[in-house]
């Protein structure tokens, strides 16, 4: 296709993105009510909402001092010593996946607004940082780190480990440094041996550099079809029988936040806890499908300064 073909071309979508984000920014209109005016797909709405935000036709701020107003936000800094708190309308209309997505583009937008050039950002693994990966805008920081603080698990329902990290760094322009060995191993002593091997040794030093750090907490949750199968059930049920509350990068915690430690714990291959409540920044993401004590353990044990959320998981808190 010769230049003068395209340029209509590229006019016309380019309008059709303004005409998009217009009705759903300025107007308040549903994705839904966007796709029947326009006779197009929900999901392609929301395709071009993602574009119009990655070319720079719209551009969303998020500060913490546009919540300092909140009650609800001043009550759960207050409770968990929280440095700020960005919180989501959750309708009762949407799906438990809509207001998860929801949550996650404001953890996106809300991770943008705090990141400054020279960070090293170390970035978890799970469904919810996941989607956070997929709807950071491309921009362009200059001499920013991107880490991945977890080894590899296999999961049918998510992509792979270094696949969130690499998508971090290539829409923040950061270099991005994976972990190349597995979350866990079958022996601690097995363990200790691969953390010394050079190429892991040298990224798990580099965790000590970081300066923020985005992750999700999960629950004990025998029943949960996607939970990232690193321990046996026979191991979580004997870790809830122990009090167990919550999983953290794979660790184990009890209901006071502290980390249980085990023979399992020194399997794991990544941050520990401690490591992890020692960077500056750490921001935690989770909605209504969490399970509330986990994230409540996270938060009571000070593993975040930073919490996105959505209103219904924010009250029950």
């Amino acid at each position: 296709m010769n230049k003068n073909k395209s340029k209509p071309y590229q006019n016309f979508k380019s309008d059709v993105l303004v005409t998009v984000s217009e009705l759903y920014y300025k107007d308040g209109r549903t994705q839904k009510d966007i796709a029947e005016r326009l006779g197009i797909s929900r999901a392609t709405v929301i395709n071009y909402l993602k574009q119009s935000r990655d070319q720079g036709f719209v551009e969303i701020k998020i500060k913490g001092s546009a919540y300092q107003g909140s009650e609800l936000v001043a009550e759960l800094r207050s409770k968990y010593s929280l440095k700020e708190v960005y919180i989501t309308n959750t309708d009762h209309k949407r799906t438990a996946h809509e207001a998860h997505l929801s949550t996650a583009r404001l953890a996106a937008k809300a991770l943008e607004g705090l990141i400054k050039n020279g960070d090293v950002i170390g970035v978890a693994w799970g469904r919810t940082i996941q989607l956070v990966s997929q709807e950071i805008s491309q921009k362009s920081f200059q001499s920013l780190t991107i880490c991945q603080i977890t080894g590899s698990v296999i999961s049918d329902d998510l992509i792979s480990a270094e696949a969130s990290a690499i998508r971090f760094a290539e829409n923040l322009n950061g270099r991005c440094y994976t972990l190349h060995a597995p979350a866990i191993m079958s022996e601690p002593d097995l363990a200790q041996r691969l953390r010394q091997e050079p190429v892991v040794y040298d990224q798990l030093e580099r965790l000590k550099k970081l300066n923020k750090v985005i992750f999700s907490v999960g629950g004990i949750d025998l029943a949960d079809p996607v939970r990232i199968k690193m321990a046996t059930d026979k191991e979580l049920t004997r870790f809830r029988n122990h009090g167990a509350k919550a999983v953290l990068c794979g660790h184990i915690l009890d209901a006071n936040g502290e980390h249980i430690e085990h023979d399992f714990s020194k399997r794991i291959i990544g941050m520990r806890p401690n490591e992890i409540r020692s960077v500056a920044s750490r921001i935690c993401v989770a909605s209504q499908h969490h399970d509330v004590s986990a994230v409540r353990t996270a938060l009571i044990g000070g593993y975040a300064t930073h919490l996105v959320i959505d209103k219904s998981l924010a009250r029950l808190l």
